[in-house]
C-alpha cells in the first residue's frame, strides 16, 4: 500500500509539474529570483497598507468640523473680589523717601499721617506746639494796642497840665546849670 501511496503521490506531483524528493538528497531550495519577487510583493502590499490607512485619517481629520482651540479654552470673565494674603518676612525699601525738617524747631502735637501713605502737594502732614507761638503772638498784640494808644493820643494833641509839668522841669533843669 505505500507503494499505491507513493504512485498516487508521484501522479500528483507530475500534474503540478514538481518532481518528487528522491531519497537521500535535500530538497531542492527555490530560486533567488522567485525569493526576491515574493520579498518585493510583500514590500509594495506594507507600503500600499500604510498609504491607504494615512490617507483615510487624514481625510477623516478633514472631514470633521474644526473647533477653534481658543473659544473651546476662552470662558467669560466675571467680576468678582479677590482676596490676596501674602506673608513675607524681610525689609522693604521705599523707592524715594523724603526727610521733612520745619523751620523752627518744637515738638510734634498731632500726626495727620502713618508712614508709608501718600501725601499730595500741600497736604498737612503734623502740626507743632505752638505755646511759645501764641505767646509771641500775645505780646505783638500788646505791643500794638500800646503803639496805636500812643498815636491817638498824639493825635489828640498834649493836654495844658503836661504842658505846665514839661515847663517845670526845663526850668529846674536850667537852674541846676
Amino acid at each position: 500500500m505505500q507503494r499505491q501511496t507513493t504512485v498516487e503521490q508521484e501522479k500528483e506531483l507530475q500534474k503540478n509539474n514538481k518532481r518528487p524528493p528522491q531519497p537521500g538528497k535535500p530538497p531542492e531550495k527555490k530560486s533567488k529570483s522567485k525569493r526576491r519577487r515574493k520579498s518585493i510583493a510583500i514590500a509594495f502590499l506594507a507600503v500600499a497598507l500604510l498609504g491607504i490607512g494615512t490617507t483615510s485619517y487624514f481625510a477623516l481629520q478633514n472631514a470633521q468640523p474644526k473647533t477653534d482651540e481658543l473659544a473651546t479654552l476662552t470662558v467669560p470673565a466675571d467680576n468678582q473680589n479677590l482676596t490676596v494674603r501674602i506673608q513675607a518676612s524681610g525689609t522693604v525699601r521705599p523707592i524715594q523717601s523724603v526727610n521733612l525738617s520745619p523751620k523752627t524747631a518744637g515738638r510734634i502735637a498731632q500726626l495727620y499721617v502713618e508712614q508709608g501713605d501718600r501725601v499730595e502737594d500741600g497736604q498737612i502732614i503734623a502740626s507743632m506746639e505752638s505755646d511759645d507761638l501764641k505767646a509771641q503772638v500775645m505780646q505783638a498784640r500788646a505791643r500794638v494796642e500800646r503803639a496805636s494808644a500812643q498815636l491817638a493820643q498824639l493825635r489828640a494833641g498834649n493836654r495844658p497840665q503836661e504842658i505846665a509839668q514839661a515847663r517845670a522841669r526845663l526850668e529846674q533843669a536850667r537852674a541846676r546849670v
